[in-house]
């Protein structure tokens, strides 16, 4: 829920609070006097605490939302912009939206992050939260009309046409201040959440990145990954139903911001031994939404001779495919080595390496950061070491970008 009341919220939204909102932003989010010297730019028919809290509140949403691609004249709380989709994310969602060309009813809007996009595309939206203060954020985000109440009262939702629509949901996955991954844990509750959603013509559902196909209705379950602080990352799933789910029965990948989409069924792949990697040989690193979503084994078929570094390490071997990029991030060994970091140091320096970076998988503990400092060195020799488990042996992979001469 976010702090303030409605009131609160459209005042700092208006021109009086703007010299107001102007000094939050300028304002050290660490300076625990800011408050103090905010509090004198809030008139006095106002509580001047709550304002100058709230202004804090709103700059530190915006600048989490820069790190989205919203708008940095969002109106928005910090929880709000951090359950949001990015800008990306929600473009692509929107793109499928766009192709039914049917009126969308955003259920659960939180601060508007899909509904601004759904609006940009020039799609009729009507946005449903219940939160006065969230619903009147989605409002004022993406101009859209909006409706306070509970998505799962069906006799509050008499007003909303639904039959000649389609839906769009985030329900929430927070409680206690910590994301909460089951179906179980949604708020509204799955199944509710479900008895609405069947009557529109199509609906996608906003899950956690941990979303299993199997724990669904029929549909298509598509999972994303995105750029986040540097990193690639599975940042959601979307379960598509109804004449939404263009790919029904099958599984999607999707990877932003390239905007390219894999689909299929969930197959075994053939599992490599620590044996078949010798100083040459080409492992991929796959994208994670595809591990994630159950199509690792069939792209590692379609690679010539591939076959899984280990299940759950997201690594494959074999020979490019084309088809495949940018699904698979060709490396080349330079060396096997023990993956111990002490009996791994000697191997690496021997290398004369510059840069290395550690990536760690299939649950070898060791503190990546920590190790790579340890191995760098004094050259422009950039290396990538690859800490892993083959069955129970730890090993390390001593890599190359392929292309690196």
């Amino acid at each position: 829920m976010p702090p303030g009341t409605l009131d609160d919220w459209t005042w700092i939204a208006s021109d009086a609070a703007a010299e107001l909102v102007a000094a939050a932003a300028e304002a050290d989010a660490g300076d625990a006097n800011a408050i103090t010297r905010l509090r004198k730019l809030v008139p006095g028919e106002r509580d001047a605490i709550t304002a100058a809290r709230l202004a804090l509140e709103l700059a530190e949403a915006r600048r989490k939302a820069v790190r989205k691609a919203l708008p940095p004249d969002v109106i928005a709380d910090v929880e709000g912009v951090e359950m949001a989709s990015s800008h990306a994310a929600a473009a692509h969602v929107t793109r499928r939206f766009a192709s039914a060309g049917l009126p969308v009813v955003d259920l659960c809007s939180g601060v508007g992050g899909n509904a601004m996009a759904l609006a940009d595309a020039g799609l009729e939206v009507t946005a449903i939260d219940s939160d006065p203060v969230r619903a009147w954020m989605t409002e004022h985000n993406a101009g859209c009309g909006t409706h306070v109440c509970d998505v799962t009262d069906a006799a509050a939702l008499d007003g909303v046409d639904l039959e000649d629509a389609v839906a769009f949901a985030d329900p929430a996955r927070r409680a206690d201040d910590r994301r909460l991954r089951g179906l179980d844990a949604i708020a509204p509750p799955f199944d509710e959440l479900h008895a609405v959603l069947t009557r529109f013509r199509g609906a996608a559902v906003k899950l956690a990145s941990s979303t299993n196909a199997q724990d669904l209705p029929p549909g298509e379950l598509e999972i994303i990954s995105e750029i986040s602080s540097g990193r690639r990352t599975l940042t959601q799933a979307v379960w598509w139903t109804g004449s939404l789910a263009q790919r029904a029965g099958l599984l999607t990948a999707t990877r932003l911001p390239e905007g390219v989409s894999i689909s299929g069924t969930s197959i075994n792949g053939p599992v490599a031994a620590l044996s078949d990697v010798q100083p040459g040989t080409t492992i991929f690193e796959i994208d994670p939404a595809v591990e994630r979503v159950g199509l690792l084994g069939a792209i590692v078929r379609r690679l010539q001779g591939g076959a899984i570094a280990d299940p759950g390490t997201g690594l494959a071997l074999g020979t490019s495919n084309p088809e495949l990029e940018p699904w698979c991030t060709p490396y080349r060994v330079v060396e096997v080595a023990p993956g111990h970091p002490d009996r791994l140091a000697p191997v690496v320096k021997q290398l004369q390496p510059g840069q290395v970076t550690v990536r760690t998988r299939g649950g070898f503990i060791v503190d990546p950061q920590a190790l790579a400092e340890s191995l760098r060195g004094d050259s422009g020799r950039e290396l990538i070491v690859f800490a892993m488990r083959f069955g129970d042996s730890p090993a390390a992979l001593i890599c190359e970008h392929v292309g690196t001469a």
